[in-house]
């Protein structure tokens, strides 16, 4: 459970240790994965998603950056996101409904095909809501979780994770 009591602009994300050793210790490979997760929000509106291949980030002076999947009532994008705030988005839609406290599972995808790009999907309840190409794709790096206060909101947000899980994608 992340609640956003304490700092309302909070923008938590969240990579698990066991994913963090078998990147670093054991050279896992994250490249092709999808990355799931089952959320509900019992209060509050956060933005909340799913990431993959978390990086250094040796283009600009962010430490790391990631693709991370996005959603919330009325909102869905797949971005290309760095610890500075950093923001490219790959794709957007307005075109999604979440009822208040319902659970959702999300589900972001990460695969390079053979012609070396970044072939990037989303997933809402199973239903395909977004994709997106990146020519120049992210190396190898850790999948993990997500969330974003709604900006310049002091509500508060509580986000309750129910499963989270990373696997390879079906051909």
């Amino acid at each position: 459970v992340w609640d956003f009591e304490s700092d309302p602009q909070a923008r938590p994300h969240f990579l698990p240790d066991t994913l963090i050793n078998a990147f670093e210790n054991d050279g896992a490979d994250f490249r092709d994965v999808v990355v799931r997760a089952s959320v509900t929000q019992p209060e509050g509106e956060a933005t909340v998603g799913v990431m993959c291949r978390e990086t250094a980030d040796t283009d600009s002076d962010a430490e790391y950056e990631w693709y991370e999947f996005v959603v919330n009532d009325g909102f869905a994008a797949i971005r290309r996101t760095d610890t500075e705030g950093n923001i490219d988005v790959l794709a957007e839609t307005d075109a999604v409904e979440i009822e208040a406290g319902a659970e959702v599972t999300l589900e972001g995808a990460c695969v390079d095909n053979a012609d070396g790009e970044g072939q990037l999907w989303f997933t809402l309840d199973d239903e395909l809501i977004l994709d997106a190409t990146d020519a120049d794709p992210l190396p190898n790096g850790v999948p993990g979780l997500v969330a974003y206060a709604v900006p310049d909101s002091d509500a508060r947000n509580v986000v309750r994770w129910q499963e989270f899980s990373v696997f390879r994608p079906e051909p």
